[in-house]
C-alpha cells in the first residue's frame, strides 16, 4: 500500500513538474496555427495584412516569442512598415500566460519619449487554454499629456478579445472611462460588447452594442453635447432559406447645440430576407473595389484611366446586388421617435419585395412609377409639428400631381400626419387613393 502511494505521489509530482513544459509545447502549435488561420482570413479578403513569427524561443517553463503585423498600406500612411509584439509566456499547469510589449518598435518608443514622458499605460496580457481559445486584455492606465499646446489627459480603459479554436468565434467587451481634450472635448464611460461567429469568410453573425454616457465639444463659441448614447447591430444567418436578416439601432437621451435640441432620440432599421449567396457576393466585390481604389489612392503615379476601372468594378457589383432583389426581401424602419422643442416627432417604414426582380425590370418604373406599387407592398406612417417645416407646411399638404387627392400630409392640429399603404397593387395615401401616372 506505501509502495503504491508513493508510487502516485512521484506521478503527481511528475505531472506538476512537465505539465507546464507540455502546455508551453500546446501553446507554440496554438499561436502557429491562429496566425496560419489569421493569414488565410486576410489573404481571402485582399487586405494586404500578414502576421508572422520572427522568434520563436520555447523553454522548459516560458517562452519568448517575437512575432509581426505588416499591413501594406501602413507605410504610405504612417511611415511604419510593420508592428512589432514581443511576448513572454510563462508554461502553467491549467494554461499559458503571455505579456505582450510594444518596445521593439522604433515609433512606440518616440511615442514614449515625446508624448508619454517615458511612461508606459499599455498592459497586454493573453491567456491560451489547451482547448486552442486564447483571450487577450489590454489595460490602459490613466496619463496626461500635452499634444500642440493642448493638455490631453486618458482615463483607464479594460478591453478584453476572446477567440475559439481556429477563430470562428471571436467575443469581445471594453470599458473606457473617457479622456478630456484640453475642455474642449470631453468623452465620459464608453462601452462596448459583441459577440461574432464565422459564417464565411465575408459573413459573420452575431451582435455588438455600445454605449457612450456623455460627449461634450466646445471650442468657445459654439458647443454640443449628447446625453447616454446608445447603438446596436446585429446579422443573423438563417441556414435554412440560406438568407440573412440583419439591422442597426440608435438612441440618444438628449442632443444639443447652441441652436437646436432632441430628446429621447430612437431609430430601428432591420433588413430581412437578404440572399446571403448575394451578400456575400457583394461584399467580396466590394472589398476588392475598396482594396483597389485605396492602392491608387496612394499611387502617386495613378494610372489615367483609373475611373474607368472603378466603373468597371462598379458595373461587376450589379450582378451581385441583383441576387439580393429577391421575393420577401423587406426593409423595416420599425421604431423612429423624436422629442423636439416644438414637439414630438413619431414614425414607421415598411418596404418589401412582391417578387424577384431585376434592374432591367425596375427601369420601365421611370415612365409608370404606378408599376412599382406592384412589385412593393409599402406601409408607412409620420407624424410631426407643424412648427418644424415652418413655411414648407403647404408644399407638403397639398397634391404634387394630377393623380393624386391629398398631399404627402394632411394638417391634425398642430401636427401634419402622413399613412401611406399599398393594396392589390394601388396606393393609398392618408385614406385616399394615388396614381402617378406621367
Amino acid at each position: 500500500m506505501k509502495k503504491l502511494l508513493a508510487a502516485i505521489v512521484i506521478i503527481a509530482l511528475l505531472a506538476i513538474v512537465l505539465v507546464p513544459f507540455f502546455n508551453g509545447i500546446a501553446m507554440e502549435k496554438i499561436i502557429r496555427k491562429n496566425f496560419q488561420d489569421v493569414n488565410d482570413l486576410y489573404a481571402d479578403t485582399g487586405s494586404g495584412v500578414t502576421i508572422q513569427v520572427v522568434e520563436y524561443d520555447r523553454h522548459f517553463r516560458s517562452s519568448d516569442i517575437v512575432w509581426k503585423v505588416t499591413l501594406d498600406h501602413m507605410k504610405e500612411l504612417y511611415g511604419i512598415d510593420a508592428i512589432v509584439f514581443s511576448d513572454h509566456a510563462e508554461h502553467g499547469i491549467t494554461g499559458v500566460v503571455s505579456t505582450t510589449s510594444l518596445e521593439k518598435n522604433e515609433w512606440f518608443q518616440m511615442l514614449l519619449q515625446n508624448i508619454l514622458n517615458g511612461r508606459n499605460p499599455l498592459t497586454i496580457t493573453t491567456k491560451y487554454s489547451l482547448t486552442g481559445t486564447t483571450e487577450s486584455v489590454i489595460t490602459i492606465d490613466e496619463f496626461s499629456t500635452e499634444i500642440e499646446g493642448a493638455k490631453v489627459t486618458v482615463k483607464p480603459g479594460t478591453f478584453t478579445f476572446s477567440s475559439s479554436s481556429g477563430f470562428e468565434k471571436i467575443d469581445s467587451t471594453g470599458t473606457w472611462a473617457g479622456a478630456i481634450v484640453d475642455q474642449r472635448l470631453t468623452i465620459q464611460d464608453f462601452s462596448f460588447d459583441s459577440a461574432m461567429e464565422k459564417i464565411t469568410t465575408f459573413i459573420w453573425a452575431g451582435k455588438m452594442e455600445y454605449r457612450v454616457e456623455d460627449i461634450l465639444i466646445n471650442d468657445g463659441e459654439e458647443s454640443f453635447e449628447a446625453k447616454k448614447i446608445k447603438g446596436n447591430y446585429h446579422l443573423d444567418y438563417h441556414k435554412k432559406t440560406d438568407s440573412l436578416s440583419t439591422g442597426i439601432a440608435f438612441a440618444v437621451d438628449l442632443a444639443k447645440d447652441t441652436e437646436f435640441s432632441v430628446e429621447d432620440a430612437l431609430v430601428d432599421l432591420t433588413i430581412n430576407n437578404l440572399n446571403a449567396q448575394g451578400y456575400e457576393e457583394l461584399f467580396q466585390k466590394y472589398t476588392e473595389f475598396a482594396n483597389s481604389a485605396f492602392d491608387n489612392l496612394l499611387n502617386e503615379t495613378a494610372s489615367a484611366d483609373f475611373d474607368e476601372q472603378m466603373a468597371a468594378v462598379g458595373m461587376q457589383l450589379l450582378p451581385a446586388a441583383e441576387k439580393l432583389m429577391k421575393k420577401g426581401l423587406e426593409l423595416e424602419i420599425s421604431d423612429l421617435k423624436a422629442t423636439l422643442p416644438v414637439g414630438e416627432v413619431a414614425g414607421s417604414l415598411k418596404l418589401q419585395l412582391n417578387q424577384d426582380m431585376t434592374f432591367a425590370q425596375a427601369l420601365p418604373i421611370a415612365e409608370q412609377p404606378d408599376l412599382a406599387f406592384e412589385l412593393l407592398n409599402l406601409e408607412s406612417q409620420l407624424r410631426l409639428p407643424r412648427e418644424l417645416v415652418g413655411e414648407n407646411g403647404p408644399m407638403l399638404t397639398q397634391p404634387l400631381f394630377p393623380g393624386m387627392e391629398t398631399g404627402f400630409f394632411i394638417v391634425d392640429g398642430s401636427y401634419l400626419s402622413h399613412e401611406a399603404k399599398t393594396k392589390d397593387g394601388k396606393l393609398i395615401m392618408n385614406g385616399r387613393n394615388v396614381s402617378f401616372q406621367l
